[in-house]
């Protein structure tokens, strides 16, 4: 146990920064904590952290390391949980996409922490495809529709989308009103992964949904930059809901094409298939599960994968942040 205990101080130092706020988050002292390290360098036979009094840097050999021992200790918190019986303690990392942690987790993570005091959080935010075996990452949060992969996805709610634009894009181009309109106008296009496959539109006609390709304005890969631009009335642009709701309140973006609103993405939580879900796991989706009821609204939506029974996983693939 006392490599696994070198693994996790290890950890723990790079993912706080430091000797001192590592000793911090796991209630230790520096010196054992430097303590620690230098007897895990002992053991692994090679130099983890450049260290000087002002900064501290992963060697080539900790980054390989780094990794190793994410995987392990993970792998030593399921076998701890096994037979039902581990509390929600140790390491957790999540990747999320931009929107979802901007407008509904980060808001809230301080009542996470606090119930959950003995998780050592870390999120990953990011609209690119992980591969969350290689990065070592427990789980990722995925919007879209997901097909059969080495992954196991549990559907927690729908997000509504809104077609949009800046009132000066309205005033100078004119306001669609139907789909054929579109044809006349350009939009704000989103892009994501490392093919930067565009994000498709889709409008809902006489109770069935049409995928569109828009003229592009421009094309973004960044969910801030996306957003900044259809503010800027560069072009139409079709968002979740929860992004863009604010500027809708303000008067900054307006709704159009109501009629002809798409269907709503699926929120799912996946993991590897090859893992049980752990204690700490199971403690975040239960979270985030709770989190997306209480921000039921006409954008937030609980759907019937998000009432499936604790513990109930369904094979799925990983998609990316805006997947089709």
């Amino acid at each position: 146990m006392d490599l696994l205990h070198g693994m996790r101080v290890f950890v723990t130092v790079v993912e706080t920064g430091g000797f001192a706020s590592a000793a911090s988050a796991l209630g230790l002292t520096r010196p054992h904590v430097t303590l620690a390290i230098r007897r895990l360098e002992e053991t692994v036979g090679a130099r983890l952290l450049h260290r000087t009094t002002r900064s501290m840097s992963l060697t080539a050999e900790g980054g390989l390391f780094l990794d190793r021992s994410r995987r392990l200790l993970t792998d030593a918190d399921d076998a701890r949980s096994l037979f039902g019986g581990g509390a929600a303690r140790g390491g957790l990392r999540v990747d999320l996409p931009v929107a979802l942690a901007k407008a509904l987790v980060a808001p809230r993570l301080g009542e996470f922490i606090r119930r959950y005091p003995e998780i050592r959080l870390s999120l990953g935010v990011s609209d690119a495809t992980v591969d969350l075996v290689a990065a070592g990452v427990d789980c990722a949060v995925r919007l879209g529709e997901l097909s059969d992969s080495s992954l196991v996805g549990k559907r927690i709610a729908s997000l509504a989308m809104v077609t949009c634009a800046a009132p000066a894009y309205l005033e100078e181009h004119g306001t669609p009103t139907t789909v054929e309109d579109l044809q006349a106008h350009r939009a704000v296009s989103y892009c994501h992964g490392s093919e930067r496959r565009v994000m498709e539109w889709r409008v809902r006609c006489a109770g069935e949904e049409r995928t569109l390709r828009m003229r592009d304005a421009v094309l973004v890969n960044d969910t801030d930059a996306f957003l900044a631009c259809g503010l800027a009335g560069v072009g139409l642009m079709q968002a979740l809901g929860i992004t863009v709701a604010p500027h809708l309140k303000t008067g900054a973006l307006s709704e159009i094409l109501n009629s002809y609103r798409p269907s709503a993405r699926s929120v799912w939580v996946l993991h590897p298939s090859r893992r049980l879900p752990s204690p700490q796991l199971q403690a975040f989706v239960d979270w985030l599960t709770e989190i997306m009821s209480e921000a039921s609204s006409s954008w937030v939506s609980r759907d019937g994968g998000a009432d499936r029974r604790r513990g109930d996983w369904s094979r799925s693939v990983d998609g990316g942040a805006y997947s089709e």
